[in-house]
């Protein structure tokens, strides 16, 4: 069934071998058939060609998509394509075997299926080649680790810190608020240890204790009224509810007194033994500006892990640095100055001084003019009685100058000191005012007015 073609045709290319000059002819016999499949043949290669990238081409896209199950398909119409690509492909078409196998174990682990999920990863595990190894045993270790942590809950009580630090953070300083306020108002002295204990359950049922290590019912009623108002948040680990307690420990010390105290130009004391225990609370409640008087004061030193929380209260002020000691020097010149001015103690001193001097230094004035107007009335001569004359005149006039200006100290030392002790009132007012506050005792439910100070 070939067609052939037989041709007898004269050489005229002069590349051709010529023989004796002569012109070579060539016979020629063409088989169209066999041309025909060798062009067919090479068609049908380039079109399993394009066929196999295309498959190829595919298969990658629908991998990098995770599309694993069209990646395979694809692939698996390579091979078909190109045999000779099989070992190649193949290692692929695992690859992709190993992805859709850790695609179900994820979703099993997902859903908490934890038995299937490790099922499907030690499939994967025993596939080769595998670059997925490393996390594969992850999660097969991760699988693992949940198991364990399910046995474990079982019995386990987890500390609640661990779980949840923020609330944890939030909850001690509340009671350190709490415990503050509590010990700010108590009127006795405490040295004690406290553990506050807080659980809850996986069923979200809250349970509550404490501990002191001393006997106080005020203050175990009042630990008991704020533990029963806290609540721990629901905990979970690894999504799974799990029993969890939250431990509170706090080191109390606290001591309380109420203290009467004098200030004078000489400084604070007190009649009362702890004067020196509370000194440097006293002296930052009665500072320098604070008038002279009398003060009752509340005062409480408390210690809580370590913090120092100071609080003290005025409870009655009484100053003695106001205008009614204008009267002490009415009496004596000199005598108010020390109980208004706070800052210079001798000028009452200087004062008396000053004013007795003058009076003083009059009288004896005084004293040498009536001589010298003895001596006038005594005299014979005229010269004698001019000069006695003058000498008395002189120490007359002397003497209401001394008189005078000793008057006029003691009555300026009487306005200054009555204007000082207005001031000083003043003053004190203002910090009656800024002192002044109602309060609530929550242990007593009682109210009233108070003075207070706070540092």
């Amino acid at each position: 069934n070939d067609t052939y073609e037989v041709v007898f045709e004269k050489v005229t290319n002069s590349n051709y071998y010529s023989y004796n000059n002569s012109y070579q002819y060539s016979f020629f016999i063409r088989n169209y058939k066999q041309a025909e499949d060798r062009i067919k043949q090479a068609a049908e290669k380039l079109k399993r060609e394009e066929q196999y990238q295309d498959a190829v081409e595919r298969a990658e896209k629908a991998y990098l998509l995770k599309s694993y199950t069209c990646a395979k398909q694809a692939y698996n119409e390579a091979v078909l394509l190109k045999p000779e690509k099989r070992a190649e492909i193949q290692d692929k078409i695992a690859e992709i075997d190993i992805c859709i196998l850790c695609k179900e174990g994820d979703t099993y682990f997902q859903a908490k299926q934890y038995n299937k999920a490790r099922d499907k990863y030690e499939m994967a595990l025993q596939i080769e080649p595998n670059s997925k190894k490393n996390y594969i045993n992850e999660k097969i270790a991760e699988i693992q680790d949940i198991d364990n942590f399910l046995l474990e809950r079982r019995y386990k009580q987890y500390d609640y810190k661990d779980i949840n630090y923020k609330d944890y953070q939030d909850k001690d300083r509340y009671f350190t608020e709490v415990l503050k306020k509590y010990l700010f108002t108590s009127e006795t002295n405490i040295q004690t240890n406290i553990i506050i204990t807080l659980t809850i359950d996986t069923l979200g049922q809250m349970g509550s204790s404490y501990t002191t290590s001393i006997q106080n019912k005020e203050l175990e009623v009042f630990l008991k009224n704020q533990i029963d108002k806290s609540n721990l948040f629901q905990c979970f680990i690894k999504n799974y509810p799990v029993n969890a307690k939250a431990e509170f420990s706090y080191k109390i010390s606290h001591d309380h007194t109420i203290i009467t105290v004098s200030k004078t130009a000489k400084g604070l004391n007190s009649k009362q033994s702890d004067f020196n225990n509370f000194y440097p609370a006293i002296s930052s409640v009665i500072s320098n500006k604070a008038p002279f008087g009398k003060y009752v004061l509340n005062l409480n030193k408390t210690e809580i892990n370590g913090q120092n929380f100071d609080n003290n209260t005025l409870i009655k002020m009484k100053n003695n640095d106001g205008a009614a000691n204008a009267l002490l020097s009415l009496l004596v010149p000199g005598l108010g100055d020390h109980r208004v001015f706070h800052t210079n103690n001798k000028r009452g001193i200087a004062i008396a001084l000053s004013t007795y001097g003058l009076i003083g230094g009059g009288a004896y004035l005084k004293i040498c003019s009536n001589n010298e107007y003895k001596k006038y009335l005594s005299a014979t001569s005229q010269n004698d009685m001019d000069k006695y004359y003058e000498n008395a005149n002189n120490y007359n006039q002397l003497f209401y100058g001394c008189i005078i200006i000793a008057g006029a100290i003691w009555i300026s030392d009487i306005i200054w000191v009555a204007t000082e002790g207005a001031k000083n009132t003043k003053n004190a007012n203002k910090i009656r005012q800024s002192f002044l506050s109602a309060y609530y005792n929550p242990h007593y439910n009682v109210t009233g007015i108070a003075y207070s100070y706070k540092f």
